[in-house]
């Protein structure tokens, strides 16, 4: 009976995959366990999980498909500019899809990580007007007045 798949031809498939997964697991399990112990209230909510969601996608994907795991990271920054919630610490292990995108992409992906990253560290909480793009919490200051009758 040729054309058969066995439980061993399945598990020899998808065992490349394993530690990719498991990147991707511990990097949510992080999110996760960070967005639920966070007591200064800058992240919370289902923005946050999805956040969380989209950062393991993207760890997950950074080594077999490091074109996808740029596009998920750039989804990441799209939520923070859209929905505006507050920084993650766990972010930093976007470091681990610029590594993937730079090791295992094709020239484009590398091109294209290169001018993101410098693009992603430049000021997010402002838009281009300098106004903010996330609302106030309780212990900010309000912006200083340049109107000329304030």
């Amino acid at each position: 009976m040729t054309g058969m798949t066995t439980a061993g031809d399945d598990w020899e498939r998808l065992r490349p995959w394993l530690p990719d997964a498991l990147a991707g697991v511990a990097t949510f399990l992080l999110g996760v366990w960070e967005v639920s112990h966070d007591s200064s209230g800058l992240t919370g909510g289902p923005t946050s999980y999805l956040l969380t969601v989209l950062l393991a996608v993207a760890v997950g994907l950074s080594h077999r498909l490091p074109a996808a795991a740029l596009a998920t990271a750039w989804a990441v920054g799209f939520v923070h500019v859209v929905l505006g919630p507050g920084p993650m610490v766990s972010e930093v292990l976007l470091a681990v899809v610029a590594f993937g995108c730079a090791r295992w992409g094709s020239s484009a992906v590398v091109w294209l990580s290169g001018v993101s990253i410098p693009l992603g560290a430049s000021p997010g909480s402002r838009d281009s007007r300098g106004a903010r793009t996330t609302a106030p919490t309780a212990g900010d200051s309000p912006p200083p007045c340049s109107a000329p009758l304030c």
